[in-house]
């Protein structure tokens, strides 16, 4: 290869290395002040991953709420219908941050899927951790609860209210 070559190649990868760097961390051309529109890229790049860090700390709460809620479920202390007002509450705050749970679970209305919701998170918590005891026997009471329920209210799933709303 002659000396051209090896220039035209070096300089091809270097303009490539750069691409990618420019996607992957665009920071790091703006310090070496080769960053493009004078470090708003930067900028974004930082919003984007504080955002993501927020919904992330929103999320492991959400799921930390839950786990506590389905072992009172399990315990008895709370019923189907309270836990699945407070599910509720949990998939839908903050605003910019909802639970897709509307998409993905099966039912007529959104009490009713935050009812499946929450019996599947009784059926699947024992299983992912440690067996619970009566675990089995609580999800078929809680499907019966809701079976129960829907023919008592003309299908429709009647969540009790959140206090203090």
């Amino acid at each position: 290869m002659t000396i051209w070559g090896r220039f035209l190649l070096t300089l091809v990868l270097l303009a490539v290395g750069l691409a990618g760097v420019s996607s992957a961390q665009p920071e790091w051309l703006s310090v070496a002040g080769l960053g493009f529109g004078g470090g708003e890229g930067a900028n974004q790049e930082k919003e984007r991953r504080a955002n993501l860090e927020r919904r992330g700390t929103i999320v492991f709460r959400r799921l930390a709420a839950k786990r506590q809620i389905t072992g009172e479920v399990l315990a008895g202390k709370v019923t189907l219908f309270q836990a699945a007002a407070l599910f509720e509450y949990l998939n839908d705050t903050p605003d910019d941050c909802r639970d897709p749970f509307r998409e993905l679970i099966p039912g007529n209305s959104d009490g009713e899927k935050l009812c499946r919701q929450v019996i599947g998170w009784v059926e699947q918590g024992p299983r992912a951790r440690t067996y619970k005891p009566g675990a089995e026997q609580r999800v078929q009471q809680l499907e019966a609860d809701l079976a129960e329920h829907l023919a008592q209210n003309a299908g429709k799933v009647v969540l009790p209210t959140l206090e203090g709303e």
